[in-house]
């Protein structure tokens, strides 16, 4: 529910909001211990049980859950209502019922958890020219894959806040944002109520999910490297950062670019090529970066993965007729604009190198 563009807004506030209630209790002023990660295995070991059980606990721990203006537990909740649109926000969101059906929608908890376990056992991908059933892992490119990660995560995550709040009563030092796998872990400490090095334990455990989820830190002043992006600290500090995004080196054979043969699937390339691109401009810190990598993708699709010159170059002039007339879609028409040419320049040499 929140934009990308809001996460500092709502990191301070809450950071604010924590303060006045540490200052009212004679604490100092907070610092803040961070670490920033990205968990491997949610994508090929998290098995389907667990992400049912995840949802399960979830459910059950809002229908227990109590809030300043509601003293006591929902233990008969049996539905949550969202708006109709995306940018309805948290204004439509409630617990139970809807009241305005024109402009929200009812989801059952029944239903989540059936269409969890009902997409879970029906996913499918495509390898080359085979057609195989997801078995393990967080099915990619579906509606819910995002929303069954996150799951997962919060079970982990709020099962450590609860034993710390029994052994401490400080929970709720607990600042971390996280997006899916991404994790940005920001526990708070001072010099008078909370030491540095509680705030340091408090981390240990946060970054150490269940098995099979690892979180890999990011180390400042190294390239770090994930499953698409690579995040880069030029000056070593922390103090200058920028990203790119699947910048690497193809030879040989595409192990994840559908082959260009496959019969009736020539739209569904395209359209996927035209995605890819627009992830890669969205993901990089500077165009120019971008634009290579757009050419290295391009090469892989059609070196790695025999999709004709045609389709591969309409994949990237489909950037110039996004119909988006947001903000996203001028930057996408933009780029292509200022970068068509030079990427063109670039794919040819990738094959004449």
């Amino acid at each position: 529910m929140w934009a990308t563009s809001e996460y500092p807004r709502r990191l301070r506030d809450e950071q604010l909001a924590l303060q006045r209630r540490h200052t009212a209790r004679g604490g100092g002023q907070l610092k803040i211990l961070a670490e920033i990660g990205d968990l491997v295995g949610m994508y090929n070991f998290v098995t389907h049980e667990r992400m049912h059980d995840s949802l399960v606990k979830n459910i059950e721990r809002v229908k227990n859950s109590t809030a300043p203006t509601r003293r006591y537990p929902m233990r008969s909740l049996d539905r949550v209502t969202v708006g109709r649109k995306k940018q309805d926000g948290l204004k439509s969101c409630a617990l139970g019922p809807a009241y305005n059906l024109e402009e929200q929608v009812e989801i059952r908890f029944e239903d989540m958890i059936e269409i969890c376990d009902y997409s879970n056992n029906r996913s499918f991908l495509r390898v080359g020219k085979e057609i195989r059933r997801y078995v393990m892992g967080t099915p990619m490119g579906e509606p819910g894959s995002c929303a069954k990660a996150n799951g997962v995560c919060l079970d982990d995550e709020l099962n450590a806040d609860a034993e710390r709040e029994i052994r401490y009563g400080d929970s709720e030092r607990n600042l971390s944002l996280a997006f899916v796998d991404d994790k940005h872990i920001r526990v708070a400490y001072d010099d008078i109520l909370w030491s540095r090095e509680s705030a340091q334990e408090y981390l240990e455990v946060l970054r150490n999910y269940s098995a099979p989820l690892v979180m890999e830190t990011e180390i400042l002043g190294l390239a770090n490297d994930f499953i698409e992006t690579a995040t880069i600290y030029p000056d070593c500090d922390g103090n200058v950062v920028y990203t790119e995004h699947k910048r690497r080196d193809f030879d040989g054979t595409s192990s994840r670019i559908g082959k260009g043969s496959v019969q009736g699937t020539a739209d569904m390339q395209i359209a996927t090529g035209t995605g890819t691109f627009m992830r890669i401009i969205d993901n990089s810190s500077y165009e120019h970066d971008a634009a290579v990598s757009i050419a290295r993708e391009m090469y892989e699709m059609a070196e790695g993965a025999g999709l004709s010159r045609k389709m591969v170059f309409g994949a990237l002039k489909a950037l110039h007729g996004l119909r988006n007339t947001g903000p996203r879609g001028k930057k996408m028409r933009g780029f292509i604009k200022r970068y068509e040419r030079i990427i063109h320049i670039l794919f040819d040499g990738f094959f004449f190198k």
